[in-house]
């Protein structure tokens, strides 16, 4: 997970100036520079998500009476907090994936002497966590192909997290070879920054349940600020596999959001939009190939 910690004044990237200068126009402003913000990613009613609506004015109420330096403290103190959450959260995980069992399903297999090939359509397995500290909420859920995960923050200081795992057991059977894993997948959410940062990443997990060892473990996504997806995306990696091991292939999704003072940030691919459509990680299938 990437560690934010908020030092100095946080840049209001909407408004393109400084925090606290900005505090009382943000606040006053917000419907303006919203809509703007909302017109600029392709953004209506109908695809817009309820996480996506912040009152300015009730983050600049609940800032009054606050220093500047007692709410940095405090978000420093959410910002470490969380973190820890996570870690904890991530070895939970591991343990009860460890304990999963195979899933035969929809796998497609196929070994000569010259060629190997391997996909899966539907996720074996998932899991997800959530967590944070401040003011705000986070949200992840699996459900067949689909990772739901969503972190909201506002000020006067907040952190939130969520992670989200699908992945696909098989056993690699022909002979040792450097592979070509490929995964195929649909992304649908947004990225907000009112004044808070916030984060998206997406990984490509490769773990060889034979050995227990991480094979590798490749970012195939990162972004943050301002944007909002609705695309079929792929990403890849190249492996040693070993005759007769068992693997898991993970497509996970980690995002966040931070804010202190007079901000707020979204990361949301978990949440339903008015129209009715899922913002998620959703899973498609993934191929293992000879190199």
């Amino acid at each position: 997970m990437k560690k934010i910690v908020a030092v100095g004044i946080v840049a209001i990237l909407v408004l393109g100036i400084g925090l606290v200068a900005a505090q009382k126009s943000l606040a006053a402003n917000n419907e303006i520079s919203t809509a703007k913000l909302n017109k600029s990613q392709g953004l209506n009613n109908s695809n817009m998500s309820k996480s996506d609506i912040f009152n300015m004015s009730e983050i600049e109420e609940r800032t009054k009476g606050l220093s500047e330096e007692e709410m940095k403290m405090k978000h420093e103190e959410a910002v470490k907090e969380a973190q820890e959450q996570y870690k904890d959260a991530m070895r939970e995980i591991e343990k009860r994936k460890e304990a999963t069992q195979n899933i035969n399903d929809l796998e497609k297999n196929y070994a000569t002497i010259r060629s190997y090939y391997h996909a899966d359509y539907t996720a074996d397995g998932g899991d997800s966590a959530e967590g944070g500290s401040g003011v705000g909420y986070s949200d992840a859920w699996t459900s067949g192909n689909e990772i739901h995960i969503m972190s909201r923050a506002e000020g006067p200081w907040g952190e939130y997290w969520a992670h989200g795992r699908n992945w696909d057991r098989f056993t690699y059977t022909s002979s040792d070879h450097w592979c070509k894993v490929k995964i195929y997948y649909h992304l649908r959410g947004r990225l907000m920054s009112l004044g808070g940062n916030n984060d998206l990443q997406i990984h490509l997990r490769v773990y060889d349940r034979t050995t227990g060892t991480e094979i590798d473990n490749k970012l195939i996504l990162s972004d943050h600020g301002n944007k909002y997806y609705d695309a079929s995306k792929t990403g890849e990696t190249q492996v040693y596999l070993m005759n007769g091991h068992t693997y898991d292939i993970e497509l996970i999704g980690d995002n966040e959001a931070s804010a202190w003072a007079i901000s707020g940030a979204l990361a949301d691919f978990g949440y339903q939009e008015f129209d009715g459509d899922w913002r998620w990680v959703k899973w498609n299938h993934d191929e293992v190939t000879w190199v």
